[in-house]
């Protein structure tokens, strides 16, 4: 992995680059979530091929789950 990004950081995008924004929505952009209520999120990218952003989302949604989070 070391090797790798050594070989080919200058080729990677910063992640100011990155085509990709999640927003919230409802009560939790409005600072008014309750215990147990399910947070909202809208994600929002621009779907270049060279990025692969669908895993990366997938992969992301499947992080919040892993830690209980309720996302509509």
């Amino acid at each position: 992995d070391i090797v790798l990004k050594e070989c080919f950081e200058n080729f990677l995008p910063t992640s100011d680059n990155i085509p990709f924004c999640v927003l919230a929505s409802k009560g939790y952009a409005k600072n008014n979530l309750c215990a147990n209520e399910s947070v909202s999120l809208i994600f929002v990218y621009k779907d270049i091929k060279a990025y692969h952003l669908k895993p990366m989302i997938k992969a992301f949604i499947e992080i919040l789950n892993d830690v209980h989070l309720q996302i509509d």
